[in-house]
């Protein structure tokens, strides 16, 4: 009969390590997750600004840009294709940007909530 507290000591040391394993893994887990959220905001921090930057650039542009006359009246050299291909691209490209990087920010700054039912 002695044998049975010793097989039941036995057991519960065996669960006390296992015990300790599990929860060291579980914090070593959390630490991890921990400096991953904080290099995410750095990166999304970043984003935002390089979003801004790029904005403010594609306004200081169309603010600063020479006006063009109406197609009526007679250009001494109007803009070759490639020339407004290209700024139309660029436009676009700039518009794009900031839209889903501004997009990128919020779902990454707003925590998200899980789906409740």
């Amino acid at each position: 009969m002695s044998e049975l507290p010793e097989r039941q000591e036995i057991i519960e040391r065996k669960a006390n390590v296992v015990r300790e394993r599990l929860l060291r893994a579980v914090d070593s887990l959390e630490r991890r997750r921990r400096g991953l959220q904080s290099t995410g905001k750095k990166i999304a921090i970043a984003g935002g600004i390089g979003t801004a930057a790029a904005l403010a650039g594609a306004i200081a542009y169309l603010v600063t840009r020479p006006t063009r006359r109406p197609w009526i009246e007679i250009h001494p050299k109007p803009p070759s294709v490639w020339a407004q291909m290209a700024e139309r691209f660029l436009l676009g490209f700039t518009s794009v940007l900031a839209t889903e990087g501004g997009r990128y920010l919020v779902k990454r700054l707003i925590p998200h909530e899980p789906d409740r039912k």
